[in-house]
């Protein structure tokens, strides 16, 4: 395994990995709860957070201007935070099962969600807004 690898940032198993849009940051999430963002030419850790539960994270995506991490898992949360002041913004508690997806639109308007009982939710992508935009509740 090379000195670099996100795999050497967590104490328990890495359950996915995402890449920035312009390939710069990685991030990766873990059943230890944390999430871990990297900087892909240094191989430099640039911060951890800690889900604020401590439950495990399964899933992340950074927004396409590379300036926030969702990340959500185990609690049935989604937590965003800052990668420019490395601290919470937001924590959407609408799911009610493991969020296992997530993904920002191209123009990071728009952060959508999905849980392990088929709900799929659509939210605004700004951190500072609370809206729900579209959800569908059997989304399997």
């Amino acid at each position: 395994e090379l000195e670099t690898s996100p795999l050497k940032g967590h104490s328990y198993g890495v359950n996915q990995v995402r890449f920035s849009c312009f390939g710069t940051l990685v991030a990766s999430v873990s059943t230890d709860g944390t999430a871990v963002v990297w900087d892909v030419r240094s191989g430099d850790e640039l911060c951890t957070f800690f889900s604020p539960s401590g439950y495990g994270l399964r899933t992340c995506s950074i927004s396409p201007d590379s300036s926030l991490l969702a990340a959500g898992g185990d609690d049935d949360k989604v937590y965003v935070w800052s990668l420019v002041e490395k601290e919470l913004k937001r924590t959407i508690t609408s799911h009610e099962g493991t969020v296992f997806a997530l993904c920002y639109s191209p123009d990071g308007e728009v952060l959508m969600s999905s849980d392990v009982n088929g709900r799929l939710l659509g939210w605004s992508g700004h951190p500072s807004h609370h809206a729900l935009l579209v959800s569908a509740d059997d989304a399997h």
